[in-house]
């Protein structure tokens, strides 16, 4: 229920930095949905995108491991 409360300003807004990324696959792991997913919101949020680059580069995401060495 917390969850879906949290998410509804997601779903309602579709400029959301959720829209064009499927939440599920970079909440769960997904190296590759992380990498975009961080990318998308380097300008905005540098320090959660670079957790979520250091984290899929930890599942040897090799463009995230490129990244990170810039």
């Amino acid at each position: 229920m917390l969850k879906a409360l949290f998410l509804m300003p997601c779903i309602l807004f579709s400029n959301s930095i959720f829209a064009n990324f499927d939440q599920d696959k970079y909440e769960n792991g997904e190296p590759s949905a992380q990498y975009e997913f961080a990318i998308s919101i380097i300008d905005s949020q540098p320090k959660v995108a670079k957790d979520f680059l250091t984290i899929a580069a930890l599942q040897d995401n090799q463009k995230s491991i490129l990244w990170l060495k810039q």
